[in-house]
């Protein structure tokens, strides 16, 4: 396939994809992030967008945005414990209104001869049915270069690299493995029943090295939210 763009969250998982999307011959144009406003702050992960601002430079991509709206606190349906730092109603938005906002930012995009989207999902069905279902009603395909890898497997692979990352949210449960990274040793950390890769949603990573990047990316810590049974770090730019 041509010209691709990458889901990115800022986490391994997208970086890994990315990677072996190269690998596989595919042309990456662009990175594709989703941002709730006016928070400014990548969904799901929390982390700031000048974060992933700095990894498109280092990957000397461009960074194109799908801005979704804060959740309307008052609407049960809009609740959702994955929320960014700054506001505990701020998090994930319904299906309809993603997919809306999507379906708005993919559009233009596929007109200037984008073809699809690279996504880092390991095993999720369901997960990769809606994203393939919203990406043909724009007329795009989906590409999942990580599907059925061994998630051990993949954590290996991307301290093999260079790749450096920090555990930015987690389930409180699992909190101790906040704001530490997902090296080799990073395996013999997790409990049982935890997915080395989080990839049912116990933790999500903020990459700051790695190959692919011109220069590592220099950050400080901040506060440490805990809510809704999750725990945040926030990072800055340092």
């Amino acid at each position: 396939m041509g010209r691709l763009l990458v889901s990115w969250s800022g986490g391994k998982d997208s970086l890994l994809a990315l990677v072996r999307a190269r690998q596989a011959g595919h042309h990456i144009v662009g990175l594709l992030t989703t941002v709730s406003e006016p928070l400014g702050r990548v969904t799901m992960h929390g982390v700031r967008r000048e974060l992933v601002q700095a990894q498109a430079k280092a990957l000397g991509l461009p960074l194109f945005e799908a801005s979704l709206p804060v959740p309307d606190p008052a609407n049960p349906r809009d609740r959702c414990p994955l929320c960014p730092v700054d506001a505990p109603q701020a998090g994930l938005v319904p299906n309809t209104t993603y997919e809306e906002v999507m379906r708005a930012t993919l559009k233009p995009l596929a007109q200037t001869g984008v073809e699809g989207v690279v996504f880092g999902d390991i095993y999720l069905e369901d997960l990769r049915c809606f994203r393939e279902s919203l990406l043909a009603r724009a007329g795009l395909a989906g590409v999942f270069p990580l599907w059925g890898a061994q998630p051990t497997e993949l954590i290996r692979e991307f301290s093999n690299q260079g790749g450096k990352a920090l555990v930015v949210c987690c389930r409180q449960d699992l909190a101790p493995l906040l704001a530490t990274q997902t090296d080799n040793g990073f395996l013999a950390k997790l409990p049982p029943g935890v997915d080395p890769c989080g990839e049912n949603g116990e933790f999500h990573t903020f990459v700051f090295a790695h190959a692919s990047f011109s220069e590592p990316i220099s950050f400080k810590l901040g506060e440490t939210v805990t809510r809704d049974g999750f725990i945040w770090q926030d990072v800055r730019l340092a």
